[in-house]
């Protein structure tokens, strides 16, 4: 049997369903990771902003074998963020770009000749890319730990192992796409079988034994969604908030992003749905959406979708300006969301990221782009 065509929707995940509140205020030196939602009072938050438009940190979503094709235009990043010392430089940018994924503070990268950066927070090793790797074909960032696949189709997963989140199955055999959830990593095949391993303890490892052949795959922080051939989803895990709640309009799917208690799926005819968790609006897609959706992603509060005219649209929660779209970015062929930030990959190859960067996770190393100035 050919292998499918697979839309990767490297979804990041945030490994809470809530917004953790930390004795130093959001994200900060550790989290409370309560697996069912509570939320903190509003006085235990940080509100952090800036006068300013900053530019996007997303996740990336894109069909494998196919090119999104959009003009670009070039954008300087402002000096904003949660750390004076760790902020953007405005003269960087990323690029030329083939894929991005947004961790919970981590970022990932894979340049267009192969190589794989990561930036960001990396107390277990996250950013730590083994430098035997070879090429990198696609990239999937979860709460504390990465995965690519590799030009040969080998899928390696590096930083937070407890659960077995990157204890790769020996007999997996050559990967296509990759989604990373909090605790656990699911992959599809060539053949079109999807495996999931890590922590299982919500049922988000469970694949259902007659699944058939999937197309695209996403993990949310305990719950997983994939889209079979026939563009019908399904979600398995975690369901406090009906994130797995499929509606009965949802499809045909041809696109999942999902993470922290929410999903969002991509209609064949272009239509944006998302369900699950809502307190902060990532589920309330504008009405006047406009064209058709291309991508999508799911932050840990915060939606963000590229139409087919290459504008991204961010809704959601934005106490970290993960959902301020600059006016001047231009098209948009790529978007990832991660905890609080979002990147977006220019037609021509330049990422950008915005929101959150207390660990750096919005910095775009030098040696990924080049100078506006």
């Amino acid at each position: 049997m050919p292998a499918p065509r697979v839309g990767v929707a490297l979804a990041m995940l945030s490994w809470t369903c809530w917004t953790a509140a930390h004795l130093f205020g959001w994200f900060g030196s550790g989290w409370f990771p309560v697996r069912h939602p509570g939320r903190p009072p509003r006085e235990n938050v940080r509100r952090l902003s800036c006068n300013i438009q900053r530019p996007l940190q997303t996740l990336e979503f894109r069909e494998v074998g196919s090119k999104s094709e959009a003009l670009g235009s070039d954008i300087r990043l402002p000096h904003c963020g949660v750390n004076s010392e760790r902020q953007l430089d405005s003269r960087t940018v990323l690029g030329p770009v083939a894929a991005v994924s947004a961790g919970g503070r981590h970022t990932c990268a894979v340049r267009s000749d192969g190589q794989l950066l990561c930036f960001g927070r990396n107390e277990h090793g996250q950013c730590h890319v083994p430098t035997d790797l070879g090429p990198v074909v696609a990239v999937a960032a979860g709460a504390y730990h990465t995965c690519e696949v590799r030009s040969d189709g080998q899928l390696v997963c590096f930083g937070r192992n407890e659960h077995g989140q990157c204890d790769v199955p020996t007999d997996l055999g050559p990967v296509v796409a990759v989604a990373a959830g909090a605790y656990h990593t699911c992959a599809v095949r060539s053949d079109g079988q999807l495996v999931c391993f890590g922590c299982n303890d919500d049922g988000q490892c469970d694949v259902p034994t007659d699944f058939g052949p999937v197309v695209a795959v996403a993990a949310g922080s305990f719950h997983t969604c994939a889209v079979r051939s026939d563009g019908q989803l399904v979600c398995f895990g975690l369901n406090v908030h009906g994130q797995c709640d499929v509606p009965t309009d949802s499809g045909p799917a041809v696109a999942v992003a999902a993470r922290g208690c929410h999903t969002c799926a991509v209609r064949s005819d272009g239509q944006l749905v998302c369900f699950g968790w809502n307190d902060d609006g990532q589920c309330g897609v504008p009405t006047d959406f406009g064209p058709p959706v291309v991508a999508v992603a799911a932050g840990c509060f915060h939606t963000c979708a590229v139409r087919s005219d290459g504008q991204l649209v961010c809704f959601g929660l934005n106490i970290h300006g993960q959902c301020d779209v600059p006016t001047d970015f231009g098209p948009v062929v790529a978007v990832a969301a991660g905890g609080c930030h979002t990147c977006a990959v220019r037609s021509d190859g330049q990422l950008v990221c915005f929101g959150m960067n207390e660990h750096g996770q919005c910095e775009v190393p030098l040696e990924l782009g080049t100078s506006l100035s």
